[in-house]
């Protein structure tokens, strides 16, 4: 009876579709085989004429794992409890899916990805959030409403985000008032790439924006932004690409870009008059994350939720690391725990000897990213039992044109010259602005995994009083009338050593660590 049995289901699954009995055989600690069975779903994935489609993905919906559809688009999945929703999706195809409600072969229609006929600069986007004063009509899968209705955690991060400010933030609106109105529109291809059709527009990277992008093309260094981006807009405009291959009820698209760091590519690396001005992108590349195929969504987009959309509207609870968060997180803890941060000290020969250790342990290109604008400050204060600051003898001080000038320290940044002289107060500034033809001068940046060392000595003293900072400024200080920049405190140590009289043996002490955030 056992072989019947086991033969039965091993033969039925061959001999079409429905919902049969797959038998595997499993063995007991006394030796024996017994066989055991397990339910299977089979069934067809085809096109709205009828005809098969080879290498569907298909999977229970929710669930990561995935099967694909012979070359006649047929398919068996193993079942599982509570879980009635099969999806599909193929290469050129919506996303489709079927509920389970009978023992008859599953068949799942995909309907066909509809045609691109807008081009961006003809299409008027989604509203990322509601406008004042505007009126919608109600929801339905091909209504203008809003992207919050269904989605308001998406877009409540979004909101609260730098690409959700892009365009608004105070330091650009500064710095735009400056740049040559000719200019400005460069500016605009990343910080407000919707303003070619809305030139008002209040959501300038919104959620329909991106999520209509089709391909990125990273490969012209001195074109970037709303340039390299190739958008698939139908007729009607109801279409979303994403990194989901299986909500249903919508005109949905997986797209396996939007989990991939060449998606941030196109806004995040930009050469100006062929200097790379915007390299995070490349850093990546360069850096051991970009080797591992570690993407910056695994880093930037991170959340806790298991809700895309709303519940009530149909969103469906998943495994968190299957969605993303939309405030694409740079913060003051995030830098701080990406970099360690050492401080060692002796006494010798009757001077202290400070060695200062920093390694970007935590990201996957180089800190500070991006805007150059952007640098570390290293800062170290030491001073007697009176509060008397004692006199550096030997390492680095930090420039007269950054914050805590002539303090001993050191600056991580990339730091730009004008290729050639300006005549308007503004473009005498040093480090120069990123905005006019400029060459790197140097980069001192923290590189991925690589350890840089900052060596000082200070005189002879009774006591030391030792205080090492490292701060996050978001930009200079000198720069057309910006105002003070925004400071992180990274990191602080701070020590107290006592030296004994005609103490000139080499003594060892670890600086305990104080973060002070």
């Amino acid at each position: 009876m056992k072989l019947y049995l086991a033969l039965a289901c091993v033969i039925i699954p061959l001999l079409g579709y429905g919902q049969t009995l797959d038998c595997q055989v499993t063995t007991k600690h006394t030796q024996t085989s017994t066989p055991t069975c397990k339910q299977t779903v089979c069934g067809k994935v085809q096109d709205a004429k009828g005809r098969a489609i080879a290498y569907a993905r298909i999977g229970w919906q929710t669930q990561s794992e995935r099967i694909t559809s012979d070359e006649h688009g047929k398919f068996c999945i193993d079942k599982q409890d509570n879980n009635l929703i099969i999806s599909a999706w193929a290469e050129g195809f919506l996303i489709g899916g079927s509920k389970i409600i009978t023992n008859n072969p599953v068949i799942i229609s995909l309907k066909a990805l509809p045609p691109s006929q807008l081009l961006a600069q003809d299409y008027t986007w989604f509203d990322s959030v509601p406008i004042k004063d505007k009126h919608y009509p109600s929801l339905t899968p091909t209504s203008n409403e809003p992207c919050s209705a269904c989605h308001p955690r998406l877009s409540k991060e979004w909101q609260q985000s730098a690409h959700g400010n892009a365009h608004n933030n105070e330091t650009l609106k500064v710095l735009l008032a400056g740049i040559p109105t000719a200019r400005q529109g460069k500016c605009q291809q990343c910080h407000n790439p919707q303003q070619a059709r809305e030139a008002n527009s209040a959501q300038p990277i919104g959620c329909d924006y991106c999520h209509k992008i089709k391909s990125i093309d990273n490969s012209q260094p001195e074109i970037f932004g709303s340039a390299r981006i190739t958008h698939h807009i139908p007729k009607d405009g109801a279409l979303a690409f994403a990194q989901l291959d299986d909500p249903l009820g919508r005109n949905d698209y997986y797209a396996p870009l939007y989990t991939k760091s060449e998606y941030c590519g196109g806004c995040h690396q930009a050469s100006f008059w062929r200097t790379p001005i915007y390299s995070t992108f490349s850093e990546w590349q360069k850096s051991p994350q970009g080797k591992q195929q570690v993407q910056c969504q695994d880093c930037h987009m991170k959340t806790q939720a298991t809700l895309s959309a709303a519940a009530k509207l149909g969103g469906k609870k998943r495994a968190s690391h299957t969605l993303s968060s939309h405030n694409f997180e740079i913060s003051k803890e995030t830098i701080s725990a990406a970099i360690d941060f050492n401080v060692s000290q002796k006494i010798l020969n009757q001077q202290l000897a400070l060695n200062i250790t920093m390694t970007n342990q935590g990201a996957g290109h180089d800190i500070p990213s991006g805007n150059p604008m952007r640098h570390l400050l290293l800062r170290v204060l030491v001073q007697d039992e009176n509060g008397n600051s004692i006199k550096q003898v030997n390492g680095s001080q930090l420039p007269r044109w950054s914050l805590y000038s002539g303090d001993a320290g050191a600056v991580m940044a990339k730091l730009l010259t004008a290729k050639r002289y300006y005549d308007s107060l503004q473009l005498q500034v040093y480090p120069a602005p990123f905005w006019l033809p400029s060459n790197i001068e140097a980069d001192t940046r923290l590189k991925a995994k690589v350890p840089q060392q900052h060596k000082f000595t200070f005189a002879t003293a009774k006591q030391y009083h030792i205080k090492v900072q490292l701060w996050y400024a978001k930009h200079y200080i000198n720069w057309q009338g910006l105002t003070a920049p925004t400071l992180w405190l990274l990191h602080e140590r701070r020590d107290q050593i006592n030296v004994p009289p005609f103490n000139i043996q080499t003594t060892t002490n670890k600086v305990p660590y104080e973060n002070k955030h």
